[in-house]
């Protein structure tokens, strides 16, 4: 199912995104606010009458509190997932690949199951993003390299029955990485970002 993440309005701190088929229809919607302070962040998915909240977790409370020690002792970036899943977290792990180099991962841990996602640049022509389940891909994602007016806008090649999943990734990216506390202002950026390690690059492809 190919699909658009599109950013409506940014309004310091306060974001909208739609989730559209091709055809235009809107299938659920993204809704993020904050006062100014990173852990004042609230984002809220509802994706065809399903809805999940994720929140910050404190960098103790990650450490004190973690569920997914014998995965990461110190995660990066920690969220906390409630609402149609009893609760959920989702963090970034720096961790050594196959190839012994070293690479930052994006992990969810939900009732659904546990999930990972792989990033890789293509310079000029943006970046690209598998998520898996266990051993199977289930999306990929693909953010342009050029960002103009601080709007960004994902498409999404997912398959039906982990929409919600697909979806809470990209968002945990767009936060972790792309997210403001800003008024959206008149720019031009440029990512080439360019990844060569083929580990990385056979996930994604």
């Amino acid at each position: 199912m190919k699909l658009k993440l599109k950013q409506n309005s940014k309004r310091f701190g306060n974001v909208d995104f739609t989730l559209i088929n091709m055809n235009g229809e809107s299938l659920g919607n993204i809704s993020v606010t904050a006062k100014r302070t990173y852990y004042s962040i609230s984002a809220t998915l509802q994706i065809n009458g399903k809805k999940a909240i994720i929140k910050p977790i404190r960098l103790l409370d990650s450490i004190m509190n973690n569920p997914y020690k014998d995965v990461v002792f110190r995660p990066i970036k920690p969220f906390r997932i409630t609402g149609y899943y009893s609760e959920g977290w989702m963090f970034e792990k720096d961790t050594k690949l196959v190839t012994n180099k070293r690479f930052v991962l994006q992990r969810m841990f939900l009732d659904t199951g546990n999930y990972v996602m792989y990033k890789a640049g293509f310079g000029k022509e943006g970046m690209t993003c598998a998520v898996y389940k266990d051993d199977t891909k289930i999306a990929t994602i693909h953010k342009p390299s050029k960002i103009i007016n601080d709007v960004y806008d994902f498409d999404l090649d997912v398959d039906e029955g982990y929409l919600m999943e697909a979806t809470l990734m990209v968002l945990q990216w767009y936060l972790g990485h792309f997210y403001t506390f800003n008024q959206m202002i008149k720019s031009v950026s440029v990512s080439n970002i360019t990844t060569r390690d083929e580990f990385v690059l056979s996930k994604v492809m």
